[in-house]
């Protein structure tokens, strides 16, 4: 019986040994596979997050016509001299890099408005500044027609990087749906 234990012990040193070679080879690819998995994980998100350092571009123009042929307005709209935003939205030059504004007759609050800061500093000012002015919107329809007050309770007001996007209209979701393909 001590033989066959001695010979039952040898076996399992042996069993104990392969799979101790078979653990250490299946260990070391493994390991080399998981490093390699997280190394080409860390590296596509890398790439994939340096997105939002890039700076956005808008094609204002081109947004504007959008929202303008894609939403419906009451009013007549027509495209404002920039004279005419500096003077209702209170910014200047120093503040705006570019700016497209389109109203209407005056008979409705509808409004079209992309502003590009001139630069990050001056978004602050500029969101002040589009508040202000829908608030001044609020008080001027108040007692000329009071039914524009629904469309200034909630207008679009989007900020995509350097960009503020205004849009009063009675068609929010058409409005945000055409600004979200240019960014969140």
């Amino acid at each position: 019986m001590n033989k066959r234990h001695g010979q039952y012990d040898k076996d399992l040193d042996r069993s104990a040994a392969a799979a101790n070679r078979f653990s250490r080879r299946l260990t070391a690819p493994a390991v080399f596979l998981l490093s390699a998995l997280l190394l080409l994980s860390l590296a596509l998100t890398g790439c994939g997050g340096g997105d939002s350092d890039q700076p956005v571009t808008i094609d204002m123009d081109k947004l504007a016509l959008e929202l303008q042929e894609g939403i419906a307005f009451k009013d007549t709209m027509s495209e404002v001299d920039s004279a005419v935003f500096y003077m209702l939205y209170g910014l200047t030059e120093e503040d705006v890099d570019r700016e497209v504004m389109i109203s209407s007759t005056g008979a409705t609050a509808e409004e079209i408005t992309i502003i590009h800061a001139a630069s990050a500093d001056k978004l602050e000012g500029i969101r002040s500044a589009v508040d202000a002015h829908i608030q001044a919107q609020r008080d001027g329809f108040e007692n000329y027609v009071p039914e524009e007050l629904d469309k200034l309770a909630e207008p679009v007001i989007k900020e995509i990087g350097d960009y503020i996007i205004v849009c009063v209209s009675d068609d929010n979701s058409g409005a945000e749906n055409i600004i979200a393909q240019y960014g969140k």
